[in-house]
């Protein structure tokens, strides 16, 4: 399916703004472990405060502008291709990587790697990496942990994210995919009103089960092409 340029030119610069704050938010948990790790009694240099300074108001800064551009953005568009979900999900997990390192959160994944679906590769990886981030955020550091599975169930892909963060009472779950519904206190607000508007196109369904105390879990169902025809 094809869609009108101006879309494309929305979807672009969601796409990319993500892609950006990704790093920035790397960026800023790194700042604040070296704060955190200065032995007791100790500070850091004047040059070196002011440095740590700089960088945190411009990636402020920066992040205030990409929550300017994703409040222009239109429903996701582009053209479907046959993709592996297996591949779509592990470029996303390259991406967080460092985040994943810098609070030490476990990873437990379980990926079936024949698994084919209809999709735009970006679009979706888009969709995935903001529920992981989601879950990066919600977890402690050190004792955090996130379960990625994808399998498959009577012809369809089944995606679940799930982590071992505080959770949400059931009056929120059911408001989390409203635009400018954010469980982060510093989160653009945005990001699970798009990953459902990403799924709607694919004609895919996200549930979410929680509980307060008791973790997130995020389940995405898709079509496997791995049995149609065509």
């Amino acid at each position: 399916m094809t869609y009108t340029n101006e879309l494309k030119q929305d979807n672009t610069i969601e796409f990319l703004s993500h892609e950006i704050r990704n790093p920035l938010t790397a960026i800023n948990m790194a700042v604040d472990i070296i704060r955190k790790q200065l032995p007791s009694g100790s500070a850091l240099s004047d040059t070196a405060n002011q440095m740590i300074n700089v960088i945190s108001r411009n990636t402020a800064h920066i992040e205030a502008l990409m929550k300017k551009l994703l409040a222009y953005n239109s429903t996701p568009s582009s053209e479907m291709a046959l993709l592996n979900i297996t591949d779509v999900l592990e470029c996303c997990l390259e991406k967080v990587a460092d985040r994943l390192a810098l609070k030490s959160i476990e990873l437990e994944q379980h990926l079936n790697s024949s698994l084919l679906i209809k999709g735009v590769h970006d679009q979706l990886g888009l969709a995935f990496i903001n529920i992981i981030l989601n879950a990066i955020e919600a977890v402690k550091e050190g004792t955090g942990k996130i379960w990625l599975h994808a399998f498959d169930v009577n012809n369809k892909v089944v995606v679940i994210i799930k982590d071992n963060g505080p959770g949400m009472d059931e009056d929120f779950c059911e408001k989390i995919f409203e635009q400018k519904i954010s469980g982060k206190p510093k989160g653009l607000g945005l990001g699970l009103n798009h990953v459902k508007e990403i799924l709607d196109s694919h004609s895919a369904e996200i549930t979410l089960k929680s509980k307060l105390g008791k973790g997130a879990s995020f389940q995405i169902v898709l079509h496997n092409y791995a049995y149609a025809n065509d």
